[in-house]
């Protein structure tokens, strides 16, 4: 029973990881870039293998660093390449 009981907890245990990296890409917008309230129009992101790679200009280098801190804590990001070129301050 107790045996049991610790397969199921195990299996509960990923339940906040995405399945894919098409899901995790959903849950880095929706957890890191939304509530920071950054506009992307200029800025890609992609994800490969749990990897979360940017792209593109950024305008400010204190939001620029902020979305990458906020993207390192979505649960299932693996890495963070930030590719992005300051075009501010």
């Amino acid at each position: 029973m107790g045996r049991a009981k610790g397969t199921i907890h195990e299996m509960g245990a990923d339940a906040d990881y995405p399945a894919d990296d098409r899901m995790l890409l959903q849950k880095v917008r929706s957890e890191a870039v939304g509530p920071a309230g950054l506009s992307t129009s200029d800025i890609e992101i992609d994800v490969e293998n749990g990897e979360v790679i940017l792209r593109g200009a950024s305008q400010d280098a204190a939001r620029e660093m902020d979305l990458v801190r906020r993207i390192q804590d979505v649960t299932g990001v693996q890495r963070v390449r930030n590719e992005l070129t300051s075009t501010g301050s």
